[in-house]
């Protein structure tokens, strides 16, 4: 039988880790003996991947599972739910545990529109309207894998991992259903990855204002209300330079550029472009720019003939500066109650 030196092997996993992040694999990665479960879901470029995570998790090669569970608190801050894939795309599970119960895991993957189709379908009612740590353990630390390729060109996957609790070897206790040994314990972890292409179109409902005293601050949610109901608004087509869905990158990906309409009869009597901001800039402050987010634009208004004037004179178009605010299409659907029932 053939056999590789550790440094031929040792290389061999390292080119293979890179194939991975070639083919644009993830991986996920979690630890059912931590208080509560950990759980990570990585690219194998992130900082502090364990290289050697095949032969960690099958002890070979003088590698142990205890060299994944020591990497993933380190893998945190590159912990992302959204992953830009496509149909057929690897994803790789590996799991630590201690006992002689390996964890059960199950791949769920349902399609999902795009958050334009999502806007979309949304706007159309709003039209209606309109019209109308870790735990001390004895056992040793153990480690299983399993794989699932997409299947779905645009999905929510969930991943769930259960480790069925062990035998009881005790007499039951009196009055209860535990046992002399100690309870009885199914530890768990479950995450649902955003699959699928980037994103960045997306419809809104954009509110200019004119004064601060016309918006307030949803202490509980961070976010920004306008006081009343609007009577009139926007209807904004954005443009993200970054991917929706991520949950991570730099100020320039939370940059938003749109266009915007009246949501009117005659949407055309007032319309603009604007340049808007949706991030986790100011989340320190308890601000949360995401379903609520910035923006400042120029907007055309169609003026109205004054008194006198003669047939056929020229409707001028005055233009201002705005600042103002892009809601979810939600929040739109509760001023008009555009619910589509």
């Amino acid at each position: 039988m053939l056999r590789l030196r550790p440094a031929l092997l040792a290389a061999a996993l390292v080119m293979g880790a890179a194939d991975a992040e070639a083919r644009n694999e993830r991986y996920v990665i979690v630890d059912l003996t931590a208080t509560p479960p950990a759980l990570v879901v990585v690219p194998s470029s992130a900082p502090s991947f364990p290289k050697n995570i095949a032969a960690s998790c099958a002890s070979t090669d003088g590698h142990k599972p205890e060299e994944i569970q020591a990497a993933i608190v380190c893998l945190r801050p590159s912990s992302n739910l959204r992953w830009v894939s496509t149909r057929d795309d690897r994803l790789h599970l590996y799991v630590i545990y201690r006992g002689a119960r390996s964890p059960r895991f199950r791949f769920i993957e349902e399609s999902r529109k795009t958050r334009l189709a999502t806007d979309l379908g949304k706007l159309l009612r709003l039209a209606k309207g309109l019209l109308e740590a870790g735990r001390a353990d004895s056992a040793a630390l153990n480690c299983v894998s399993a794989g699932y390729v997409l299947e779905r060109k645009r999905a929510n996957l969930t991943v769930s991992v259960q480790q069925e609790a062990p035998a009881q070897a005790g007499p039951v206790l009196e009055g209860g259903t535990g046992s002399a040994d100690g309870p009885s314990e199914q530890p768990s972890a479950s995450a649902m990855i955003v699959t699928g292409p980037s994103e960045h179109y997306f419809l809104s409902a954009d509110l200019p204002f004119k004064r601060f005293n016309e918006l307030k601050l949803n202490e509980q949610t961070g976010l920004v209300e306008p006081v009343k109901s609007p009577t009139s608004f926007f209807v904004g087509l954005g443009y993200a330079l970054g991917d929706l869905l991520s949950e991570g990158g730099g100020w320039r990906d939370d940059l938003v550029i749109k266009g915007s309409i009246k949501f009117d009869k005659q949407p055309l009597e007032s319309y603009g472009v604007a340049l808007g901001y949706r991030g986790a800039l100011l989340s320190s402050l308890g601000l949360n720019f995401d379903a609520v987010s910035p923006f400042v634009g120029y907007f055309w208004t169609r003026g109205t003939l004054p008194a006198g004037s003669p047939p056929g004179a020229k409707i001028e178009r005055k233009g201002t500066f705005q600042m103002g605010f892009s809601f979810n299409l939600d929040a739109a659907l509760g001023w008009t109650k555009g619910d589509g029932k």
